[in-house]
């Protein structure tokens, strides 16, 4: 557990600082403290702890605090957290400050804005805290200035434009309107709900203390000359924040080229989603999130409103890769997260100007590209696998052509017909050999491929593959979404890795939310479905992209259940064009490409159970301790797809015994008397009793969106995972409902 203390616990950023850290499993708050209500119990003074903490506020003492604290973190006004901080620092704690005393970095600005600075010589030591441009320094960091609110959103409102200089010549406007809690716990006569209801008044108009920090950070991603004019505004709401950016680009650029530009870099930021462009944008519906969202407006798009962003976070993870922003195409909109020398396209289902439940995407190389699979040992397998097998043979490919909405699975010699009869119109419209091009479907098993829509749509949506559109990351994002069935949200994932001195890129998708209990092989021989596209511009082989998919998808696709259920058409693809002139020279070489092969793979894994048919909970279940790996991959996975287990999760019920008797019927003898388990880190069960932790303390790490269910045998040294998600209602209704 993490030992974390609150210096100046009682405003509304040690509040809201609360609000998360009593519900995180690996926290364990140690001492809040309060100038005002020494002796106080938190409770008191923030209602919704009431039955939470039992936490008395303290003066600060920091020795005392720095006995038990591995993390300090100081709410303190401005001006007042840095000799605390220099303080906790040399007793080997670390601090992260919610002021403004190490957030900018030139003393001479500080003074300007803030006054004298009581330890000076920890600014440049100092990590700015905003994870999208500085998450490996944050992991490492001793000291970490936490952005302002106005901050925050201003400087990852521009980001994409600064780091792609694609702002030109005239000013920049921020126009940001904030809720009256931002200006903190405080009485004055501004502040009172007389003055603001039904009201909005600017304020700081000679200048914000934000202002500084935001010119910072922007000119850090990229060089800035252009004014900076800024309005923050008090508006009658209690919390968030409404923030408009206006600034003048470069070149004339359409609202969804714009889109783009924000999507490619924003594109693995857990805490960032990028609306659609008629998407309205409201606080009320970001409220007690974690995120910001942004609404793109071009002005050349005169039907649309002039609005951008708000805020808006989703849920956390932790990306690796950073955005490499150095090539560009089609007008400014960089797509180098994107390998070399391939295109997209997709159709979904809800794009189509009449209701259908079909989607189609077709993924094209530029040139014939090294080719792997896996497929799923269901011995009930469709229709595309054996033709994907027949091409495989050659270990060469061009194009993937997907179909969505129908499995085309038990549909006997017209099955293969039709699909056969798709390949020849993707061969035409796309001058491809038909002998290049492999198929997936996904869908209801027993229905026949809807071939009225796909003798027009295969050529209508080669040819926009083929057009400026295809090299696009919006059409690789559209190809992403037509794969969907019952998914609620695209999944997609990138890495880079440098080989040889050049830089090569992977990009993935899959699909995938019911009917998850994949087990594929290479040959298929040995679970809606299960598919995966993988893509890079790695110069390769088939006989050395094999046993790198193999390895990667036992470590992550086969890791992954939603109901138990193997699908008939479970199928993983990878494609190497060797666009980047990158190859495997040597071992070492094979491990950096494998080792991002698999995190990618491992990202997509993991948001299929995220996005489980109803699910509420991500779980990982561990096995640990066991006698050897098969042992303990064997156990998580009864764990896994145990119905009791998943439902309780779903109900937030610390019952431990549904766990223990699941692990009982494995099959994987074990001693439960030397047995453990905890949710989370918190141990419930230990060497055959339970512990002294209450069912309400027990409840309080299940209460996460992302829970991990921890077992040690005490048997050996082997370790085993699997990935799920909890039971809901809603996976009944969708499952009851499927075909109708």
């Amino acid at each position: 557990m993490i030992r974390v203390s609150i210096v100046g616990a009682t405003g509304y950023t040690g509040g809201e600082l609360l609000r998360y850290l009593v519900r995180h499993p690996e926290v364990s708050l140690t001492h809040v403290t309060s100038e005002r209500f020494v002796g106080e119990p938190i409770h008191q003074i923030h209602k919704f702890l009431t039955g939470h903490s039992r936490l008395i506020c303290e003066k600060l003492n920091v020795s005392e605090l720095s006995k038990d604290s591995d993390i300090v973190f100081l709410g303190l006004p401005h001006g007042a957290a840095a000799k605390p901080a220099a303080q906790f620092l040399a007793k080997g704690v670390k601090v992260i400050d919610l002021s403004a005393d190490f957030r900018l970095k030139d003393i001479r600005v500080h003074t300007q804005w803030y006054g004298k600075h009581s330890a000076p010589s920890l600014l440049k030591e100092a990590v700015y805290g905003l994870p999208e441009r500085y998450r490996d320094q944050i992991r490492t960091a001793r000291l970490i200035a936490n952005p302002g609110c106005y901050a925050t959103t201003s400087i990852l409102a521009g980001l994409p434009l600064v780091a792609g200089h694609h702002i030109g010549q005239g000013p920049v406007i921020v126009d940001a309107k904030s809720g009256i809690s931002g200006a903190g716990r405080k009485v004055e006569a501004a502040y009172l709900y007389s003055e603001l209801d039904e009201n909005m008044q600017a304020y700081a108009l000679k200048g914000h203390r934000h202002q500084p920090e935001i010119y910072q950070e922007w000119n850090r991603a990229g060089k800035l000359s252009n004014e900076l004019i800024f309005v923050p505004q008090l508006a009658p709401m209690n919390r968030g924040i409404f923030l408009n950016l206006f600034a003048p680009l470069k070149k004339k650029m359409t609202a969804e080229a714009l889109r783009d530009i924000y999507l490619s870099y924003y594109m693995r930021e857990p805490f960032i989603s990028i609306l659609g462009v008629y998407e309205s944008p409201e606080v009320k519906a970001v409220t007690y999130t974690r995120g910001l969202g942004f609404r793109i407006w071009s002005r050349g798009d005169h039907h649309r409103s002039p609005r951008q962003p708000c805020q808006r976070r989703l849920r956390p993870s932790h990306p690796k890769h950073e955005p490499d922003v150095r090539v560009r195409r089609n007008h400014g909109t960089f797509v180098s997260q994107l390998p070399l020398g391939f295109r997209a396209a997709g159709l979904p289902r809800h794009d189509r100007p009449r209701p259908s439940r079909h989607g189609l995407a077709i993924f094209y190389s530029e040139t014939p590209a090294a080719a792997a699979a896996c497929f799923t040992t269901n011995v009930v397998k469709c229709v595309h696998i054996p033709i994907d097998q027949a091409i495989l043979r050659k270990g060469k490919a061009q194009v993937i052509m997907v179909n969505s909405g129908c499995a085309n699975c038990c549909t006997g010699e017209r099955g293969v017909r039709e699909a056969k009869k798709t390949i020849s119109w993707a061969s035409k419209a796309l001058k491809v050999s038909a002998q290049e091009i492999l198929v997936a479907s996904t869908g209801v098993i027993g229905d026949f491929m809807p071939m009225d829509l796909l003798s027009d749509e295969i050529p209508m949506l080669s040819k926009k593959l083929k057009g400026d559109d295809g090299i696009l990351y919006h059409s690789f994002h559209k190809a992403a979404e037509a794969i969907m069935t019952t998914d609620t949200t695209v999944k997609m994932a990138h890495a880079s890795v440098k080989i040889g001195g050049r830089e090569v890129r992977l990009w993935g998708c899959c699909k995938g939310a019911g009917m998850i209990h994949p087990q594929m092989t290479l040959s298929g021989k040995p679970h809606a479905t299960m598919l995966g596209f993988l893509l890079t511009d790695l110069k390769s082989t088939a006989a050395e992209l094999k046993p790198m998919l193999a390895q990667a998808t036992d470590q992550s696709f086969n890791r992954v259940t939603v109901d138990g259920d193997m699908s008939t058409n479970d199928s993983v693809f990878l494609l190497a064009n060797g666009a980047s002139g990158a190859s495997l020279k040597s071992s070492a070489d094979g491990l950096k490409f494998y080792t991002a092969l698999r995190t990618i793979c491992i990202e997509l894994a993991k948001k299929m159970a995220k996005d489980g048919e109803g699910a509420s909970k991500f779980l990982e279940i561990r096995v640990e301790g066991a006698k050897t790996e098969a042992d303990a991959q064997k156990m998580a996975m009864t764990v896994a797809t145990s119905p009791l287990v998943k439902t309780a999760a779903y109900g937030e019920d610390s019952n431990w015994g549904r766990i223990l008797a699941a692990m009982g019927r494995s099959g994987v003898q074990f001693n439960p008397a030397k047995a453990d388990i905890s949710f989370g880190h918190l141990c419930v069960f230990r060497q055959g009793a339970p512990t002294a932790v209450s069912a309400e303390k027990a409840r309080e790490p299940l209460k996460a969106k992302e829970v991990t269910l921890r077992i040690q045998l005490h048997a050996g040294k082997a370790q085993g995972f699997y990935w799920t998600c909890d039971f809901t209602g809603q996976y009944v209704d969708i499952n009851a409902r499927y075909r109708t």
